[in-house]
């Protein structure tokens, strides 16, 4: 079967980076493809350099050879190749500089921050995605400033506004978006507007398909 690699939106793009994470693909690389260069030329040159499209018995048989798996995805002029543990010269080689461990630090990418830290009931390792430290402060201003506003006075339409929001609820997500929800009631109370129930949140991912093959 043809190698998939071109997402169809943001949600899916993350939530496949997040399977290939917890696939044991922990390391990293994020690209942005210039404006002067079609995309499409860039997968290939990319797929082929690194042999990534390859059939999935042959990455296996790679795989046992101590030599590290790759995968690639892309989402307009975003990308990012993941490895797992082993030995790949060429690749090691061309991003020695930037290849991010997630077990010790975030990918950050549409907004969100993707890390692979410990399960504390397990001990496994787990992914975790939560939205970003800028885009959960600019989120918080947000919501503050128009929670307070004549225009919404009623809670529906906040609430409405919020269940918009186009975030995924993984579970860091969802507690940071019930945070600012009652950070939010706190400065309506003050107002003296009615507060709003948290459970505008959604607290269920929606299930897209992923690549544009799909």
């Amino acid at each position: 079967r043809e190698y998939r690699y071109e997402a169809r939106n943001v949600t899916g793009f993350i939530s496949q980076l997040v399977r290939y994470a917890a696939s044991g693909y922990f390391r990293c690389v994020r690209l942005i493809i210039p404006n002067d260069k079609k995309p499409s030329a860039v997968d290939f040159k990319l797929l082929e350099l690194y042999e990534i499209a390859k059939a999935p018995w042959r990455r296996t048989r790679r795989s046992r050879k101590n030599r590290s798996a790759l995968h690639y995805i892309r989402y307009k002029s975003i990308a990012v190749i993941m490895s797992t543990e082993g030995e790949n010269r060429r690749f090691n080689s061309d991003h020695k500089k930037v290849i991010l461990n997630l077990k010790r630090n975030s990918l950050k990418i549409f907004g969100y921050a993707i890390k692979i830290g410990k399960d504390p009931k397990t001990g496994k390792d787990k992914v975790l995605v939560r939205l970003d430290r800028i885009t959960e402060r600019s989120l918080r201003k947000r919501m503050l400033r128009i929670s307070v506003q004549d225009s919404y006075r009623n809670p529906e339409r906040l609430e409405r506004a919020i269940g918009r929001l186009p975030y995924q609820s993984y579970a860091p997500v969802y507690r940071q978006l019930v945070s600012i929800v009652y950070a939010v009631n706190k400065a309506r109370r003050k107002r003296g507007f009615e507060p709003i129930n948290a459970s505008c949140v959604r607290r269920f991912r929606k299930l897209n398909h992923v690549f544009v093959e799909d």
